[in-house]
Order: C-alpha cells, then structure tokens, then sequence
C-alpha cells in the first residue's frame, strides 16, 4: 500500500511541471498593416534572438502578407488574428494588445509588445530569454528607442538585409520604450507601457531600475535596445509612412532632443521634400553598427547569397547609396 501510495506521487511530481509549464516561454504580440516587404526579415530576426512564437494582428492589409506567413503559420510559429477596427488614435494597436495579453495568460511566460519596423536586442546576449532570466520578479522590463532613418538609401536592395543597409541613427537615444511584460503579472497595457499590475509587480530599466509609464527616466541601451527603423528606405517613407500618418492624421516623427514629434499643425505643412531633409538632418546623424553581429546568422536564415559577404562588406564600409 506504501508503495502504492509513493507510485502515485511519484507520478504527480513528474507530471505536474508538464501540467503548469508554459506554452512558449518568449512570444511577440504585433499589429500590422501592409508590411510584407520586411515582414519576413522582421520575423527571422526575431527567431534568432530567441522568440518562439507571433501573434500577429493583420489591420487592413491588401498585400500579399499571407504568402509571406504561411509556412510560419503552418509550422505553429504564428497566430493571425484579423483585426479590421480603425486604428485612429491608435485604438486598433490598443484593443489588438489587450486581446492578446487575455489570451496569452498561463501560456506565455514572457510577451513583447513591438511594430514590425522595431528590431528588439540584448547588448550582450545573443539570445533574449538569458538576458530575461534575471529579470524574471519584475512585471515587465523596458527598452529604449535608438531611432533609425533611411541612411540615404532609395530602396533596399532584395539581395539585402534592412538591418545591414540601413546603418544612420539619430544622435540622441530615445526616452520612449516598448515593454517586454509576464502577462500572469499585468492587468492592462497601452502602446508602449502598462498601466496596471497584478499584486505589486511593476515595471524596471534594463538596469532594474522601477519607474511608471512610457519614457523612462534615463537613456539605457548597453543592454537592451531597440533599433527602430521608423522611415526605413525613402521608396517606403514615401509610399507607405507619410500617406499612412496623413491619412490617420497623427503626429509625424522627427526629433528635438526629448521631443521626437512635430506638432500637427507643422506636420501637416511638409512636403515630402522637406520631410526628407528633416529625416537626413536628424535620424542619418551617425552611424552604429550594434546589431552587426546578427547580420550573416540572419542572411543564412534568409537564404541569402553569403559569397556576397566580401562585396557587401566593402559597400558598407564606403556607404551604400
């Protein structure tokens, strides 16, 4: 009877851990809108540095993102939820998040919140969830914006990584985050920052460091960071950014040392001309090469050409055009 009784919770003790382990220990939450150009890049990335899984909430797109998810689909990597709600005062990205965090709770450990034109990284690790593990008594831990412009390049070649073409970042490092957050831990999220937590969780820097809101109270990108390609190349900043952002009629980014926005009004008076002249003379400043070390894992998981390597190496030295 003894026996039996330790057969049985020996039996518990080995299942119980399967029972109450999560699905996916790192998922990415995202809205999207017509973004199939990069879509595929942004997604391989991510797999790299350690996401397991996507939840990706399509805003109206009329391109052919669904080629571009299938096989991701089918392999179990992405959830695509339609999400046609207008996203004015970013309402659609708001809703899309908090479906997402209800129903990721119990099976996802770790959940960023990020745009497809974000590229999210540790300094120091090549794989996110070590970076994460020592962060894991906190509710969310935040990362800073390193803004990105079109480094002068007209159109990203398809031979080419977004991330190895694109090179030119503004001076000033932003003050706006993006959160990585335990879901089990928090109550409700807006875009960039959660407003309320379960118990007294809250949210800290990469420096653990606690603070509220969506800016944080100092710069801290030597262990986390965002390379935010916000214009990306000029064919999208004008074909797809300034048509969205004048249609939804929001703020346009620019820069002014803590202020990354234009008001509406000055907005609203750009030609694009000047609007390229701003995005030269703020976000091309300088260049940073950080997210290097990711570049040729990322070509091969592209299946790019890497005999290229020598010559993209030289172009990138003289600085592509």
């Amino acid at each position: 009877m003894v026996s039996l009784k330790r057969f049985f919770v020996l039996i518990i003790f080995c299942i119980t851990p399967c029972v109450f382990a999560y699905q996916h220990e790192l998922a990415v939450c995202a809205i999207f809108q017509n973004e199939s150009r990069f879509l595929k890049e942004w997604l391989e990335f991510y797999k790299l540095v350690g996401v397991q899984h996507f939840y990706l909430y399509d805003n109206n797109s009329t391109d052919n993102y669904r080629e571009i998810l299938y096989p991701y689909i089918k392999a179990g990597e992405v959830d695509l939820i339609p999400w046609p709600y207008s996203n004015k005062h970013c309402s659609a990205q708001l809703s899309s998040y908090n479906h997402c965090l209800s129903k990721v709770r119990g099976k996802v450990k770790w959940l960023a919140f990020l745009d497809l034109d974000e590229f999210l990284f540790a300094v120091q690790h090549d794989n996110l969830r070590d970076f994460l593990k020592g962060y894991e008594k906190f509710g969310a831990v935040c990362a800073n914006w390193v803004m990105f412009g079109t480094s002068d390049v007209d159109e990203v070649p398809q031979d080419r990584l977004m991330i190895e073409v694109l090179t030119k970042r503004a001076q000033q490092i932003n003050k706006h985050v993006k959160s990585i957050v335990q879901p089990d831990k928090l109550a409700v999220f807006k875009a960039h920052s959660a407003i309320a937590y379960f118990d007294d969780y809250f949210q800290v820097t990469p420096d653990k460091e606690p603070f509220w809101g969506p800016f944080s109270p100092s710069l801290f990108v030597d262990k986390l960071r965002i390379n935010h390609y916000w214009p990306r190349d000029k064919k999208w900043l004008y074909e797809i950014k300034i048509p969205r952002a004048e249609d939804l009629k929001t703020n346009l980014m620019v820069s002014d040392d803590d202020c990354w926005y234009l008001s509406r009004q000055v907005a609203h008076s750009l030609t694009p001309t000047q609007w390229t002249i701003a995005i030269t003379d703020f976000m091309n400043a300088e260049k940073d090469l950080t997210i290097e070390r990711f570049v040729l894992p990322l070509r091969k998981a592209m299946g790019l050409d890497d005999q290229k390597n020598d010559v993209i190496s030289k172009t990138r030295e003289k600085g592509c055009r």
